[in-house]
C-alpha cells in the first residue's frame, strides 16, 4: 500500500488539490451567494440570447462589448457561458458554472506554474492547495465575475511563458495569447497586464532576444489577435468603465480640488499643477496603492462578510500571516536557491498587482485586487515549505515535531472553519439586500400569476439603510421568466431602456395614484408600499430578506 502511494503521489496531491478546490467551488452553488446579482442576471441574459437569436439582448449581432447597466461588459465569459446555459438552462447553476469551474482549474495551473519557478512539487502543492481554500479566490468563484477568468489566462499565459523559455521559445505565441485574451476578459486585466509585460520583458530581456524568431511570431499573433481590442477600448463604449471609475472620480479627491481651487486662485495654472494639485493627486493614488498592503486587510477585514462592527475575513487567513512574512524571508535571503530572475519576476508580480484596483475610485477592492493572486499564495507556501525544513531539521524530538504540525493543522482548520461560517451564515444576513434577494421570489411569483392582471408594476428603487439604490428587475423577470430574446430585442429597438414588455411595467410607483389602477399588481419596497396605508386584503405577498426583516410587498389593485 506504501509502494503504490508513493509511486502515484503526484497523482493523488493533484487529486486533492482537484477535490478540495471543486468541493469550496460548488458546494451549494445555487445557494450562496445567496441571490443572483445584477451583473449575473444580464451576463446570464445575454449569454442565453446569443444562444437563441446570436444577438445580444439589445439586438446586437456577436458585439465585442455587451451593453450593460451603465457600463459595457467584456465579451468572452458571455460567449463562454453558452454550453453551461445550453445544457443546465437560464437558472443559477447554469449561470454560475462557468465561473465555478474556471475557478476550480485555476489551482492546478497555479501548481504547474509554482513547480516551475522552484522545481519543487511540494511546494506546489501547498501553493495549489492554499488558493483551493482561498476565501479571497472563493468569493468570486461562486458568482458570475469575468475577473476569475481574466486571472485563469494570466496564470495560463505566464506558466505557458516559463514552460516556452524551456523549450527554447516553442510555444512563447500561445503563453502570449492567452495573455492578450485576459484583457478581453476583464477591465483590470488592461492595465495589469500591460505593465506585466513590460517587467517581464526587462528581466527576461536576453531569453527574448535568443528567441528572436518565435517573439516577433508571437508579437505579431498577438498583434493581429489585439487589433479588435484597440478598437474597443478606442472607442466611447469601451472607454465608458474607465472614465467612470478612475480614482480622479473620488469624492475624497475632488473634495480636495475644491479646496485647492479656493486657495490657488488668482495664481498661473502652471503653479497650480506643480504645488496643489499634481502632488495632491499622487499622493492620493500612493496612499491607495499601500493600502492594498495593510495587515487589516490582507488578515482580517479584507473581504468585507459583515459589518464593520462584526467579526470578519481577510483575503487572505489569518494562519498564513507569520507564513507570508517568512516566505518573503526566505525568498529576499535567496536560501531556496532559486533563479534570480523567477525571483525578480515574482516581487514584481507582488508590486503590480494592485495597480490597477489602486487606479479605481474605490478602496482596498478585492475583485479588482484579482490580479496579486496567485502571488500571496506562493509566498506562503515558500513560509509553511520553509518552516516544514527548518522543524525536520532541528534537534527537537519526533513526538515535539508531530505535536508542531498538529497544532498547524488544527489552526488551519480552525481558521477555514470560520470562514465557512462567516461565507455561509453571517454574510447572508448582512449583505442579502444589496444583491436584489427576493427578486427571484417577485419574478416567479409575477410569472405564475401574470393572467391576473392587466399589467404587473415593479419599482427599480429598493434598499434598507439606503433608499436609493436603483436595480433592474427586469433582467430578473427575463431571466426566471426565460423570456424569448426577440421580445426583448424588440423592447430594445431605439437604444430605449425597456420600461415595459408584455404585461411587465419598470417604474416609480406612487401609491396615491397607482391605486386607482385596475387590475394591477404592484411591487415595491416597504417604504413605498407601507402596510399602514394600504388595506390588508390587498397586499397578496411580502417578500422578506434573508434575516426576515420584510422587503417588498406585492400589492393588487381592484382584482374582482
Amino acid at each position: 500500500m506504501i509502494k503504490l502511494i508513493k509511486k502515484h503521489r503526484l497523482a493523488l496531491r493533484i487529486g486533492l488539490v482537484i477535490i478540495v478546490s471543486f468541493l469550496f467551488r460548488f458546494w451549494r452553488l445555487t445557494e450562496f451567494p445567496a441571490s443572483l446579482n445584477i451583473d449575473e442576471v444580464i451576463i446570464g441574459y445575454d449569454s442565453y440570447s446569443l444562444l437563441k437569436t446570436g444577438r445580444d439582448h439589445w439586438g446586437k449581432f456577436l458585439p465585442l462589448a455587451f451593453q450593460s447597466t451603465g457600463d459595457y461588459k467584456p465579451p468572452i465569459l458571455i460567449y463562454l457561458m453558452i454550453p453551461a446555459i445550453k445544457i443546465f438552462g437560464l437558472n443559477e447553476f447554469g449561470i454560475r458554472f462557468t465561473i465555478a469551474l474556471i475557478g476550480s482549474l485555476t489551482p492546478l495551473i497555479v501548481y504547474g506554474l509554482v513547480n516551475k519557478l522552484f522545481k519543487n512539487r511540494s511546494m506546489a502543492t501547498i501553493a495549489a492547495l492554499l488558493l483551493a481554500i482561498s476565501p479571497w479566490h472563493i468569493q468570486f468563484s461562486r458568482s458570475t465575475f469575468e475577473a476569475i477568468l481574466a486571472l485563469f489566462l494570466v496564470i495560463l499565459g505566464m506558466f505557458l511563458f516559463l514552460k516556452s523559455l524551456e523549450e527554447k521559445g516553442r510555444g512563447l505565441w500561445l503563453a502570449g495569447l492567452c495573455l492578450s485574451l485576459s484583457m478581453y476578459a476583464y477591465h483590470a486585466e488592461r492595465v495589469f497586464v500591460p505593465v506585466l509585460l513590460v517587467a517581464v520583458a526587462i528581466i527576461f530581456w536576453q531569453e527574448i532576444w535568443r528567441h528572436k524568431k518565435e517573439s516577433l511570431i508571437a508579437l505579431a499573433v498577438n498583434f493581429l489577435v489585439l487589433i479588435p481590442f484597440l478598437f474597443i477600448i478606442l472607442s466611447p463604449q469601451g472607454q465608458t468603465r474607465a472614465r467612470d471609475s478612475i480614482f480622479t472620480n473620488d469624492y475624497e479627491l475632488t473634495t480636495v480640488r475644491l479646496a485647492e481651487m479656493e486657495q490657488w486662485s488668482g495664481r498661473s495654472q502652471w503653479e497650480r499643477i506643480l504645488n496643489g494639485e499634481l502632488v495632491n493627486t499622487f499622493s492620493f493614488w500612493a496612499k491607495r496603492y499601500l493600502e492594498y498592503s495593510d495587515p487589516r486587510y490582507l488578515f482580517f477585514k479584507g473581504m468585507s462578510y459583515t459589518h464593520d462592527k462584526f467579526p470578519d475575513v481577510g483575503i487572505m487567513y489569518c494562519f498564513e500571516l507569520v507564513f507570508f512574512f517568512g516566505g518573503i524571508f526566505y525568498l529576499m535571503g535567496n536560501y531556496l536557491k532559486i533563479n534570480k530572475k523567477y525571483k525578480r519576476l515574482i516581487f514584481a508580480w507582488l508590486l503590480l498587482g494592485p495597480i490597477a484596483a489602486s487606479l479605481a475610485n474605490n478602496s482596498q477592492h478585492p475583485l479588482r485586487s484579482l490580479t496579486t493572486i496567485p502571488i500571496p499564495q506562493l509566498i506562503s507556501a515558500v513560509g509553511i515549505y520553509g518552516f516544514f525544513i527548518a522543524i525536520n531539521k532541528s534537534k527537537l524530538k519526533t513526538v515535539f515535531k508531530k505535536g508542531i504540525f498538529v497544532l498547524l493543522g488544527g489552526m488551519i482548520l480552525v481558521n477555514v472553519g470560520y470562514y465557512l461560517d462567516i461565507y455561509y451564515v453571517h454574510n447572508p444576513v448582512h449583505y442579502s439586500h444589496h444583491i436584489m434577494y427576493g427578486m427571484k421570489e417577485i419574478a416567479l411569483y409575477a410569472w405564475e400569476n401574470r393572467d391576473k392582471y392587466d399589467q404587473i408594476i415593479i419599482d427599480r428603487k429598493f434598499g434598507i439603510e439606503d433608499k436609493n439604490i436603483v436595480g433592474i428587475p427586469f433582467a430578473y423577470v427575463l431571466t426566471y421568466g426565460k423570456v424569448d430574446p426577440l421580445v426583448i430585442q424588440r423592447a430594445r429597438q431605439g437604444n430605449k431602456t425597456p420600461l415595459s414588455f408584455e404585461n411587465f411595467a419598470f417604474r416609480e410607483i406612487y401609491w396615491p395614484k397607482d391605486r386607482k389602477l385596475k387590475k394591477t399588481l404592484l411591487v415595491a419596497s416597504f417604504w413605498q408600499l407601507s402596510p399602514d396605508t394600504i388595506p390588508e386584503e390587498q397586499v397578496v405577498k411580502i417578500v422578506s430578506l434573508y434575516d426576515g426583516r420584510p422587503m417588498f410587498y406585492l400589492v393588487e389593485t381592484d382584482v374582482q
